[in-house]
């Protein structure tokens, strides 16, 4: 009998404090009534209205209460602030809430005699900015999923959509009007994803390995490139890097007389409070600036979220970013979302602006962790990915959520156009004018050398075929053959390079040439001789040279950053 009370009462006691523990939780997403776009940064509270959430940078949000919660309160910069009633029959894991526009200008003033109240807390983020910044740790490494999508903007024009759905208007621009609906409401225009794993040791040793990529049309990761290299991923520096062109960081020093600060709310993030501070270049400074909000967290007094863009537009491009930081383990703050937004109002679909969106969540970030010299190269970017066959897979694994079938089409879509108007031969021409190689199935004809002059050779035509990577990673056979029409002279060399480290740029090469070179002048291994060089001209002119037949066995290394070695031995014999 005793035993049966006592488990009676385990068993209320479990189910006491299982009631006791009950969370109530709500999920949803917030967008922009007019546009349908997700609106990141939203601060949403509840309750006594003392605690409080914000949307993330895909607009979703979750709330989770000990109690049942009646509204939301949710407050935007430049939109009217909602509340949204939550009763016994609403859908708390799908809720929808719409925030409208509101129309209003940000009136620059002077509070005297005491100071804007602004300001205190930009200098007080100035102050920390070396310990919050993400690139100022000792290191880091972090893996990122990234993906960017171009589609038109005809969801957000209501009279597209008015034309689209009524079928009695026949006319040429109303027909065209609903193709162009039935297709960017099947597939984007184009899309890419990739995988990125990231390293780097300050002060400046940057290492990112791209190991899964799918880009709609194309099998190449070149394209992958951009995702990744719009942004900073640090708000922090002097000088915000955005694309290619630098601007003045709001939080930089000397900004509070750059920039008008205006506090535009305040929030609750745990027992921290969160200040939204909205930010412009001041009226009759002409330096590039930004515009947008700054969320500072007290804790640290760090950002927790920022929104900018640049103060001035552009012709027919523009641009946004947010960024969203968390602090990990507890302790420093670093990103973990950042997202990209590109406005094309010169290219347009049939009438329709073109824009995009970029997404990149990082993840598996481990800060000031013991990563090796040896990790790093002369290669910043390395787009030679292992296993091309496990790219679904990898990408499977670190997406934050299924592909929509939207996004899922337009791989099938684009993949066909792309393989029927050829996509690939495009890219590879673009390819071959950086880099002077044309891929021929398992091989590369290097025509970097093609066409050359001097008046000893006269006109000298050369031609190289080298092996591929689909056939080694390791090493590279081939050679070139050159003729000249003034010596009516053959020239060749064959070589054999091994690839001993690439990141190092660590190579054993073997190799025999019967060529010329010019009389008196001693040839470095990194010389190049393009069209492109600037001693083309010199070289034009050149009259003496020897001929040369050599038998070589070299080595090259990179030691440091800034310093590759060659060490050669070699057999030759010169006839003037």
């Amino acid at each position: 009998m005793k035993k049966r009370y006592f488990l009676q009462i385990v068993v209320l006691l479990f189910f006491s404090c299982s009631l006791f523990s009950q969370s109530f939780v709500y999920k949803g997403k917030i967008v922009d009534a007019q546009t349908g776009d997700p609106l990141p940064f939203v601060n949403i509270l509840f309750g006594t209205f003392n605690q409080g959430v914000t949307t993330d940078i895909n607009g979703k949000f979750v709330v989770k209460s000990p109690r049942k919660i009646d509204s939301l309160q949710c407050s935007f910069v430049g939109y009217k602030s909602e509340v949204y009633r939550i009763n016994d029959d609403t859908y708390n894991d799908n809720i929808s809430i719409v925030l409208n526009r509101k129309v209003f200008e940000l009136k620059e003033f002077v509070v005297l005699p005491t100071e804007n109240p602004a300001h205190r807390i930009i200098e007080a983020v100035i102050k920390n900015r070396d310990k919050n910044n993400p690139l100022k740790n000792s290191s880091f490494t972090y893996t990122s999923y990234n993906k960017m999508v171009f589609t038109s903007s005809v969801f957000q024009d209501t009279s597209a959509m008015r034309i689209a759905a009524d079928t009695t208007l026949q006319d040429s621009v109303s027909k065209m009007k609903r193709r162009t609906v039935d297709f960017f409401t099947n597939q984007h225009l184009f899309m890419m994803e990739s995988v990125n794993k990231r390293f780097f040791k300050a002060p400046s040793q940057n290492y990112e390995k791209i190991i899964a990529s799918k880009i709609s049309g194309f099998k190449d990761p070149l394209f992958s490139i951009l995702i990744t290299q719009v942004q900073s991923i640090s708000f922090y520096e002097d000088m915000f890097l955005l694309l290619d062109k630098k601007f003045v960081n709001p939080i930089s020093n000397g900004s509070t007389s750059k920039y008008y600060f205006e506090i535009q709310d305040t929030t609750f993030r745990d027992k921290d409070t969160v200040f939204i501070i909205s930010y412009r270049p001041r009226k009759g400074t002409t330096f590039d600036g930004l515009k947008g909000v700054l969320y500072i967290n007290t804790n640290g007094y760090a950002i927790q979220n920022v929104i900018a863009e640049p103060a001035k537009k552009g012709g027919g491009f523009n641009i946004s970013i947010q960024q969203q930081y968390e602090q990990i383990n507890n302790d420093k703050w670093f990103p973990v979302q950042l997202n990209t937004n590109f406005y094309f109002s010169a290219v347009v679909a049939n009438g329709y602006k073109i824009i995009g969106n970029g997404t990149s969540f990082i993840q598996d970030i481990v800060l000031d962790s013991a990563i090796k010299n040896s990790a790093f190269g002369d290669v910043e970017i390395d787009l030679d990915i292992e296993d091309p066959s496990k790219n679904d897979e990898v990408l499977t694994k670190y997406r934050r959520e299924p592909l929509s079938a939207q996004e899922a089409k337009t791989y099938i879509v684009i993949d066909s156009i792309g393989k029927k108007e050829n996509f690939e031969k495009f890219l590879n021409r673009a390819k071959t004018l950086m880099t002077g190689k044309i891929p021929i199935k398992n091989l590369e004809l290097d025509i970097a050398n093609f066409i050359r002059f001097n008046v000893y050779e006269g006109w000298r035509l050369e031609l190289g075929l080298y092996t591929g990577k689909s056939i080694s990673r390791y090493f590279t056979f081939g050679g070139y053959y050159a003729y000249g029409f003034a010596d009516m002279y053959s020239k060749y060399k064959l070589e054999t390079v091994w690839n001993i480290n690439r990141t190092k740029n660590t190579t054993l090469s073997i190799a025999y040439k019967d060529d010329i070179s010019e009389s008196g002048v001693t040839s470095m291994f990194y010389d190049t001789k393009t069209l492109l060089d600037g001693d083309y001209m010199r070289r034009s002119f050149v009259t003496r040279f020897d001929r040369v037949e050599k038998f070589e066995l070299a080595a090259t290394h990179r030691f440091f950053k800034y310093l590759t070695t060659r060490l050669e031995f070699n057999v030759q014999t010169k006839t003037p």
